[in-house]
C-alpha cells in the first residue's frame, strides 16, 4: 500500500507542474523534507502506537471543511481526521479526532527521501485503530499527502472513499481530485466527464446552504487567490489589481468588500482592504443578490449558481476557469472598461433568476442513504 499511495503522490505532483502556465519560473515546494518532518513522522507512530483502542465511529470527515455537512451527522458517529487545532472544537462537539500530521509527514518523507518506515508503520497501525465497522472517510481531494493516503487506506481496508468537490477545476487537462474514491459528490454532474470512470458520482450541488432574496445590492465581491505561497508575484498583481477596482467603483457609491481565501491570512493582504468578509460561504451568498469578481474559485461558480453576477478577470499567469462561463470576462491588465461593465451588469441583474436548492441535510443524507445502501450489497 505504501507503494502506490508514494507513486499517487508524485503522479498528482508531475501533473500539477506540468499544468502551470509557461511564465511561472518559480514553483514553491509545498512539501518539504526537513528533520522536523522526519521527527514528526515517528511522533505520528508513538501517537498511533498509543491509541490502542479500535475508534467505532462511523463517518470519518478530513478535516472541518464540510462543517456544515457534518453537522447533518449525529455528533457520536463523527470522527475528525485532522490537525491538532482541532482538538477543543472536537471536544466541545462531542466528535472523536485522530491527529493526521504524522501521517502527512510520513507520507512526505516516503515520497521525498524515500524513507518508507514511518509510513509502513502507521499503516499498520492506522488498520488496527479503524479496524471494526465499516467506516465512510470523507474527503475534501485525494491529490495532497493526506487524501491520497486515506483514499487508498480506504479502498484497501474495506471502508468506504467519498470526495466532495471542494471546488471548480481550472485547467480541464489538470488532475482533479476523485480520481481515487469510490464515490464523489459533485456540484453538478457534468463535471464527471473528467473524472475516474469507475467511481459512482453524485449531484449534490453548493455543500452549504443559502438563502438569496429579490433584492439587488450595490456590493462588490473581490474574492482571494490565496496563491500568496505558490504564485507570490501573481498574487501581489491580483491585490494590487483588486485595489484598482476598489479605487474605481468606492468613489461611485459601491461596496467593495474583499473576500480572502481560507489559506490567506490578515497580513498578506491588510495593508490592501479594511472592508473584509470572513463569513461562511452561505453567509457571504445569501441575503441581496451582489457582484462577485475574481480570478478562479469555488465561490464564483457558487455565487453564479445561487443567481448572483459573476466577473472573471483573464491573467496569463493563473488558470483560467474553463468549467463554467461567467456573465462578463475582462483582461486583468486593462481595467479601462470595468466601471461601465460593472454598472451595466448591475442594472440587468433584476433580469436575473434565483435560485434556490433544496436544504442540504436533505440533500445529503438522500445521497449517503443511497451510497449506503449500494456498499451494504458490495
Amino acid at each position: 500500500m505504501h507503494e502506490k499511495i508514494i507513486n499517487n503522490l508524485n503522479k498528482t505532483i508531475n501533473l500539477f507542474i506540468e499544468g502551470l502556465p509557461d511564465s511561472v519560473v518559480e514553483i514553491n515546494k509545498t512539501w518539504n523534507t526537513n528533520y522536523f518532518a522526519y521527527i514528526k513522522a515517528y511522533i505520528g507512530v508513538i501517537y498511533l502506537c498509543l491509541l490502542r483502542i479500535p475508534i467505532s465511529r462511523k463517518y470519518a470527515f478530513q478535516t472541518f471543511r464540510n462543517r456544515e455537512i457534518i453537522e447533518c451527522l449525529n455528533p457520536e458517529e463523527i470522527l475528525i481526521l485532522g490537525g491538532r487545532q482541532y482538538f477543543s472544537a472536537c471536544r466541545k462537539q462531542n466528535y472523536k479526532l485522530i491527529w493526521t500530521g504524522g501521517i502527512m509527514a510520513a507520507v512526505v518523507v516516503a515520497s521525498r527521501a524515500g524513507h518508507t518506515l514511518p509510513l509502513r508503520l502507521q499503516i499498520r497501525l492506522a488498520k488496527r485503530v479503524m479496524q471494526g465497522s465499516k467506516k465512510y472517510i470523507f474527503l475534501y481531494e485525494d491529490t495532497t499527502p493526506l487524501g491520497i493516503f486515506f483514499a487508498i487506506f480506504a479502498n484497501d481496508h474495506a471502508h468506504i472513499s467519498i470526495c466532495i468537490q471542494h471546488g471548480t477545476p481550472s485547467v480541464k487537462e489538470l488532475f482533479l481530485d476523485g480520481l481515487l474514491c469510490q464515490y464523489n459528490l459533485l456540484y453538478q454532474l457534468g463535471y464527471k466527464d473528467d473524472m475516474n470512470p469507475d467511481s459512482i458520482y453524485f449531484e449534490l450541488g453548493p455543500p452549504f446552504d443559502a438563502e438569496v432574496n429579490d433584492d439587488i445590492s450595490s456590493t462588490l465581491i473581490l474574492v482571494g487567490t490565496g496563491l500568496q505561497g505558490l504564485l507570490p508575484a501573481f498574487y501581489s498583481k491580483s491585490l494590487d489589481c483588486y485595489q484598482q477596482i476598489k479605487n474605481l467603483m468606492q468613489p461611485l457609491g459601491w461596496n467593495v468588500v474583499y473576500r480572502p481565501h481560507p489559506a490567506e491570512r490578515p497580513i498578506n493582504y491588510s495593508s490592501h482592504f479594511s472592508n473584509v468578509d470572513t463569513s461562511s460561504n452561505g453567509t457571504c451568498l445569501s441575503g441581496a443578490r451582489k457582484i462577485f469578481i475574481g480570478y478562479q474559485s469555488s465561490l464564483l461558480y457558487e455565487a453564479q449558481a445561487f443567481g448572483h453576477a459573476v466577473i472573471t478577470l483573464i491573467d496569463p499567469d493563473v488558470f483560467k476557469i474553463k468549467l463554467f462561463i461567467p456573465d462578463i470576462e475582462i483582461d486583468a491588465t486593462c481595467l479601462g472598461s470595468i466601471a461601465s461593465s460593472i454598472i451595466e451588469l448591475h442594472s440587468d441583474m433584476k433580469n436575473r433568476p434565483i435560485r434556490n436548492f433544496l436544504r442540504l441535510k436533505e440533500r445529503f443524507l438522500q445521497i449517503l442513504g443511497e451510497i449506503e445502501l449500494q456498499s451494504e450489497r458490495n
